[in-house]
């Protein structure tokens, strides 16, 4: 009750808050964009219908062109399922030759929270949810598109199934050999492929499709050149999550709120299933060989489910997806309650109904993230992780990969990618031979530690959350700067 209570509050303020006067409107007729020069950058006149209006209900300010609507994963004739997508031009002087996707997780989750909470023009905000202008959109470095998939996903249309990633991947090169079609003027640019959370197991499968079917792909114009995910599931919960969880509650236990008593006990627990110094002892640069999971190790024991139950108990307000769990409790103007991790329907769209036929979606409820069976068996499906199978080919072919992860994370733990890297074998190597040690500097003053090696990058951002973008923009926003090659490795650590 208290958290539907909360809901119902918080949406009433943003009504309060962010309703728009005639008066204002007309105030606000003049556009603070070219708006011929940017719609030329993409559009043409056979993409007219899928034009999106630069303002949307209860948002006070102007957004640039977009492009939004509904593409087939395939061209069969019967074909019924459609990915949705929301398409903006570069609208800066930079990367207007660079086309940036950007995915969500789940599987099931909406990438529509990209856009108006990460990385779009607009933010709205997470207690009232008033739109504000996000001066550190990356639509001022390239052009971007999000989308909802796989099938099932957000506003896309058709029934979703139970799908391996090489499905998810067949669909997506379907979606993208159609995009490219209607909108000819994406032939030819630079294709970065990027996303966070369990967009760590689409994107690695979905390049390596891509590669897959080079041919095709570059007759239509796809050119892929790198990939980028942020505190990804490129690898399983045992490195993720079980493996460096001791090490993470002696780091943290204050920014969780756990006493002493509950990290000795996690230390207890973490010797029992042998886990207690694993970090310390098997994070090596170079990797002395595969790394081992211990005899005794037994996920009946878990060291990170206990830690989470602690810190849930010390601080109501905790959330895996930013470990402090700032107050007010945080509620997801999208619809999904990061404290809780309870999706609900009370969000932007379904408050303000006449924009799902302003960015051509369907009038259906929109939800964040699905719960839908197919999402789950999705979960728990054969497919290896990318770390085993496609990734290292992925890293080869492309120019770069950028590998991020914010420190305050709970969903995937920071030294689990790091361990990821080091069990992993590509160019003929198994994971950095150095240890990760140079300084990302942001404003001047560090913002975390980044190492390069055969093209693959780690990134650890510090005091950031799982979603980067969102608690830590400025450092999203020089980083996507680096993985497009605006900027050097070298100046990642020079001020800005």
């Amino acid at each position: 009750m208290w958290v539907t209570t909360r809901i119902v509050a918080a949406f009433s303020a943003l009504v309060a808050a962010v309703s728009v006067s005639a008066s204002n409107d007309k105030q606000q007729n003049a556009s603070a964009y070219n708006l011929s020069q940017l719609r030329d950058r993409l559009g043409s006149n056979g993409t007219k219908s899928f034009e999106i209006p630069t303002r949307l209900p209860n948002v006070s300010f102007e957004i640039p062109p977009s492009w939004g609507g509904y593409e087939p994963v395939s061209n069969k004739p019967n074909e019924t399922r459609q990915i949705y997508f929301w398409m903006m031009p570069a609208t800066g002087d930079v990367g207007v030759n660079d086309f940036v996707i950007w995915f969500n997780g789940g599987p099931g989750c909406s990438s529509l929270s990209g856009i108006l909470s990460e990385e779009g023009p607009l933010k709205l905000d997470p207690v009232t949810y008033v739109a504000k202008s996000n001066p550190y959109s990356w639509t001022n470095l390239t052009n971007m598109m999000w989308v909802d998939q796989p099938v099932g996903t957000g506003f896309s249309r058709g029934k979703a199934l139970n799908q391996t990633m090489e499905q998810v991947a067949e669909d997506f090169n379907g979606f993208l050999l159609n995009l490219y079609k209607d909108f000819p003027k994406l032939r030819g640019k630079n294709l970065w492929l990027m996303g966070e959370s369990f967009a760590g197991k689409f994107i690695p499968y979905m390049a390596h499709q891509i590669y897959k079917n080079e041919k095709e792909n570059m007759r239509a114009g796809i050119q892929l050149k790198g990939i980028g995910m942020n505190d990804a599931f490129f690898y399983d919960d045992v490195i993720g999550k079980e493996l460096p969880a001791v090490q993470f509650a002696q780091q943290n236990a204050k920014i969780m709120k756990l006493n002493q008593s509950d990290v000795d006990q996690l230390v207890r627990q973490g010797k029992e299933i042998g886990i207690k110094n694993y970090v310390e002892d098997n994070l090596k640069y170079p990797p002395a060989g595969p790394l081992p999971v211990p005899a005794q190790f037994n996920s009946s024991k878990s060291v990170y489910s206990s830690m989470k139950k602690m810190a849930k108990k010390a601080n109501p307000c905790f959330s895996p997806f930013n470990i402090p769990g700032p107050s007010p409790c945080h509620v997801d103007a999208l619809g999904l309650d990061p404290t809780t991790e309870v999706p609900h329907k009370y969000n932007y769209f379904n408050r303000n109904p006449s924009v799902k036929a302003i960015i051509h979606a369907d009038n259906v409820s929109y939800v964040e993230c699905s719960k839908k069976k197919p999402f789950d068996i999705m979960k728990d499906s054969k497919t290896g992780f990318p770390l085993n199978t496609v990734l290292p080919s992925v890293i080869e072919k492309s120019e770069r990969t950028v590998v991020q992860h914010g420190t305050y994370d709970y969903i995937m733990l920071p030294n689990g990618s790091a361990l990821a890297i080091q069990n992993m074998t590509w160019a003929g190597q198994q994971g950095f031979q150095s240890r990760p040690n140079r300084t990302l500097l942001v404003d001047g003053k560090p913002a975390g530690t980044f190492h390069t090696e055969r093209n693959l990058t780690l990134v650890m951002v510090d005091k950031a959350s799982h979603m980067i973008p969102v608690y830590k923009p400025k450092a999203a926003y020089k980083l996507l700067q680096y993985v497009l090659g605006q900027i050097s490795e070298e100046q990642l650590s020079t001020k800005d």
